[in-house]
């Protein structure tokens, strides 16, 4: 009763900045999803989360609903599989969203007939029509967000395999799927949020926090169990939690998935200044890129005081606003156009993670753009096989030292930035994805 007290109380000061909005959004749905969220510890961002949960995003104005997706009524004999995260990917927003994005289209690939259902239900475009374009098909809109479990109850036993995204999303689906499919449930976490909040605890401090990693310790356990594969993008992550939870169902997958790769035609000497790249709705990020300017860059502008950071992600926060200066642009959201001239032009990719879990997708970006890097061990971890090609950096003084080191040295610049290309060849290929996932889903390998 305290969690819906608290919920309904943000929801009435919200109410007063949009009361249209408010009731227009509100619905049974939203205020159930917005209390667990309010469990998970997660609305500190509640316009957000409230926006995101909303009536926006739907079939667009004009066109007509479209029929429900009915399996039992098709002709079509490929293998089905239902992926469940929480909103159509914006691919060009996060890592986790061109991650799952990635996926949908591994799995078109591998020769499937592939469904997609996002927690909020809504259709966000240009995203939708780009996933159709893929051959996904998208169970979005009003009707699937009323009539979802009734669907699933009709159409569950044509479904073979369900792909689910992040442990407040899957754990809602968990039951349903298992009274309404014989399909293999496979669980992506993304990364262990429990362990993400343990270290930010143990840097900030906070009774808060403490409870929020015991909570999700025992919800990500707690799918693990009761999923039949557990896919994660770390190697330590899965001996985590083979050690910790006698988990012998994990297999590691690449983060990110690459075709062509090239080595980058814009060379040393064209390129200046330092670029730091993250979502700011994701708090590791803005400690990261904070603990930077704050410890590391003046450090680095007493060597060479030309240098400037640019900061470039969706959702920067006040704080990260609060950054900017002469020698800090604060760049906000970027198109990936603009995103791949950005990475053109600096010189180097810092990554100054102090907390968090899981691969960091920030880092095999710079790599695909072969942008050498300076990168702490959280924001290396799990990496195979990444200490013959990088060093990590965890104090402020040997960061900066590295930084400025890196910076100058050309022959070194240029061996680094061929090793990153020849790393994601070797681990994160098109080729190597294909082949795991082939395997446990037992498939043949991708067309």
């Amino acid at each position: 009763m305290k969690q819906i007290i608290a919920v309904v109380k943000k929801i009435v000061r919200h109410a007063v900045r949009h009361p249209l909005a408010t009731i227009r959004q509100l619905s049974p749905r939203n205020l159930f999803r917005l209390v667990e969220f309010f469990r998970y510890g997660e609305l500190d961002n509640f316009d957000a989360l409230f926006a995101l949960y909303g009536g926006a995003g739907q079939v667009p104005e004009g066109e007509p609903p479209r029929p429900p997706c009915a399996l039992a009524q098709s002709s079509d004999s490929r293998p089905t599989i239902l992926v469940i995260d929480q909103q159509v990917p914006h691919f060009d927003a996060d890592a986790g969203a061109r991650a799952t994005y990635q996926y949908l289209q591994l799995f078109c690939s591998l020769g499937m007939r592939v469904l997609f259902l996002g927690d909020t239900f809504n259709r966000d475009e240009p995203y939708a029509t780009l996933l159709e374009r893929e051959g996904v098909e998208l169970l979005a809109g009003d009707w699937y967000r009323r009539n979802w479990r009734g669907w699933l109850e009709r159409n569950g036993r044509y479904i073979d395999f369900v792909y689910l995204n992040r442990p407040r999303i899957s754990r809602p689906y968990v039951a349903p799927l298992r009274r309404h499919t014989r399909a293999m449930l496979i669980y992506q976490g993304h990364d262990l949020h429990f362990l993400r909040l343990r270290r930010k605890f143990e840097i900030v401090g906070g009774k808060r926090l403490l409870k929020q990693a015991r909570f999700y310790e025992q919800l990500e356990r707690d799918l693990v169990g009761r999923c039949d594969r557990v896919f994660t993008f770390s190697q330590a992550e899965k001996e985590l939690m083979e050690r910790a939870w006698g988990a012998a169902n994990v297999q590691v997958v690449p983060l990110h998935i690459y075709g062509d790769l090239a080595a980058p035609t814009d060379g040393f000497a064209v390129r200046r200044d330092l670029l730091f790249v993250g979502s700011f709705a994701h708090a590791p990020n803005v400690d990261a890129v904070t603990w930077f300017v704050r410890d590391i860059l003046p450090i680095v502008r007493r060597h060479m005081p030309e240098v400037r950071l640019v900061v470039v992600g969706s959702k920067a926060t006040d704080a990260v606003r609060a950054l900017a200066s002469d020698c800090v642009i604060v760049a906000g959201r970027v198109d990936d156009r603009r995103l791949g001239e950005l990475y053109r032009q600096s010189r180097l990719v810092v990554v100054p993670m102090r907390y968090g879990a899981g691969m960091k997708g920030k880092v095999l970006e710079a790599f695909r753009y072969g942008v050498p890097i300076v990168a702490t061990s959280i924001a290396l971890e799990g990496m195979p096989q990444i200490g013959g090609l990088i060093s990590p950096q965890d104090a402020a003084e040997a960061f900066a030292a590295e930084v400025v080191g890196l910076y100058r040295d050309q022959r070194r610049w240029e061996r680094m930035s061929a090793g990153e290309i020849d790393y994601l060849r070797e681990h994160f290929s098109r080729e190597a994805a294909c082949r795991i996932v082939a395997d446990v889903l037992g498939l043949e390998a991708c067309r």
